[in-house]
């Protein structure tokens, strides 16, 4: 099976290179339309500055009005940004549909050509290959923050418009000479090409993630059809560098490695669920995002090694409203004994061993080495134990222990005893290694670093707190 799953990411990540390609070339495109804009707008400048200019090199309203050219001049100066709008709405129009098509078909053609695909399978997904031209308009046509792209684009075009009136009235009243004036102008439509840029990134990395999963809906519901056991898995990607963001408003770094089935949708730090990135609606999370979605095809032995859960497992959001006790809201906390605890903190140390940035973000929060705290890590969660049965297994979750390890992974309201766990984790592992049993071994890292007294302290000021309200 590694072998279907490494064929399938291939192809995804030579069309990701293709698609990037074509974005380079589009920009490069609306970079020229810009130049050639500004170039115009420079030379319509200079030829009025020699027309009606004064000796000293500048031009004012007195003259204009006296000629019956005040209106004129603004009116054709800003005829020619009036051009450029459309020329760019062309170019990102044009390359968001060659981004669709490529990255539809492509992920089609990746699925057939994977070779672990039943006939019948191939049978149902070999037309989709040749999508309608409508519905790649209207797959291209999701709003950018509830706007339309002809919207954003006139939004842009009146905003540059009345700031290069503005400059201009003013450069003409207080005398700028022509290149002082023309430099002013170009700045502004600098700003303006920027904004550009940024539009025709986020709106084809929007439009490549969509087709992709667009794709990916229709192979999955293929293979359920099929009654395969096979389902579409996909699994967020980040581009693992600094400017990944990890804001208030937006942590894409925790997002890192979460996988779900190809019916399910991710939730993201700020509460928004989306399907893939760039398609949430949340500006804060989508504009110049550039993660992705690599794709796999699992039976359920498989998704539940990769996640913890089987198919018909619903998915488990490790949200602080849901699991963890909010930073200074006692009240919100569990009973640790309860049922819903222990079914919480099972499926949190599920989740846990997926997880990847979480050592190091607990060791950044608390000063303790990432060495220590992968340690710390593998022997909670990760490894298998003598327990005093027949085989080795792992420990049985703990809701205090899984409050402690989010708490210690936000770096919020930290309580004593989390630092305690730690301390009593690597106590203990160090004693084993030397050849103590695990009780003998916690009973002594107890001595010194006793979690359990602590937290049930701790969770007595809880219960006592309520009360009192």
């Amino acid at each position: 099976m590694a072998e279907k799953l490494g064929q399938i990411e291939k192809a995804l990540v030579q069309l990701r290179r293709i698609a990037e390609h074509r974005d380079a070339g589009a920009e490069q495109d609306i970079r020229k339309l810009y130049k050639e804009c500004v170039t115009e707008l420079q030379g319509f400048i200079g030829i009025e500055y020699a027309k009606y200019g004064k000796d000293d090199g500048t031009l004012d309203y007195s003259v204009l009005r006296n000629k019956s050219k005040q209106a004129k001049f603004l009116e054709e100066l800003l005829a020619h940004i009036d051009t450029l709008t459309p020329q760019v709405r062309n170019v990102i129009q044009d390359i968001m549909e060659e981004t669709y098509k490529l990255c539809y078909g492509g992920m089609v053609d990746a699925v057939i050509s994977s070779g672990q695909v039943e006939k019948k399978v191939v049978k149902d997904l070999e037309p989709l290959k040749g999508i309608s031209a409508r519905t790649v308009t209207q797959a291209v046509k999701n709003p950018i923050d509830k706007l339309t792209l002809n919207e954003v684009l006139e939004r842009h075009r009146k905003d540059v418009i009345y700031k290069i009136k503005k400059t201009v009235t003013l450069g003409i009243t207080n005398g700028d000479s022509m290149p002082t004036m023309a430099q002013k102008v170009s700045e502004y439509l600098d700003k303006d090409y920027k904004k550009s840029v940024n539009v025709v990134r986020t709106e084809v990395h929007r439009v490549r993630e969509t087709a992709f999963d667009d794709a990916a809906k229709k192979s999955d519901d293929a293979l359920l059809r099929a009654k395969t056991g096979y389902r579409m898995v996909k699994i967020w990607r980040t581009m693992k560098d600094s400017a990944v963001r990890d804001t208030k408003d937006a942590n894409h770094v925790k997002m890192d490695g979460v996988t779900i089935l190809q019916d399910e949708k991710f939730v993201l730090s700020s509460g928004a669920k989306t399907d893939c990135p760039g398609k949430s609606g949340v500006a804060a999370e989508d504009c110049n995002c550039r993660c992705f979605l690599s794709r796999d095809m699992m039976n359920d032995e498989e998704f539940y090694k990769a996640t913890g859960r089987h198919f018909d497992d619903k998915t488990f959001d490790i949200s602080d409203k849901n699991v963890i006790i909010k930073s200074g809201a006692k009240s919100g906390a569990l009973d640790p004994e309860s049922d819903k605890a222990f079914d919480h903190a099972d499926r949190y140390y599920k989740s846990v061993r997926r997880m990847t940035t979480d050592v190091k973000r607990i060791s950044q929060n608390t000063g303790f080495s990432k060495k220590d705290i992968n340690a710390v890590k593998n022997f909670i969660f990760i490894e298998k134990h003598d327990l005093g049965g027949s085989e080795k297994e792992y420990f049985a979750p703990s809701y205090e222990m899984a409050q402690t390890w989010q708490r210690l992974i936000d770096g919020k309201n930290i309580q004593q005893h989390d630092l305690t766990l730690i301390k009593h984790e690597l106590m203990e592992r160090e004693l084993i290694s030397k050849g103590m049993t695990q009780d003998e071994a916690h009973r002594l890292t107890s001595e010194k670093y006793n979690y359990k007294e602590e937290c049930e302290k701790y969770y007595g000021s809880l219960k006592k707190s309520k009360k009192d309200r």
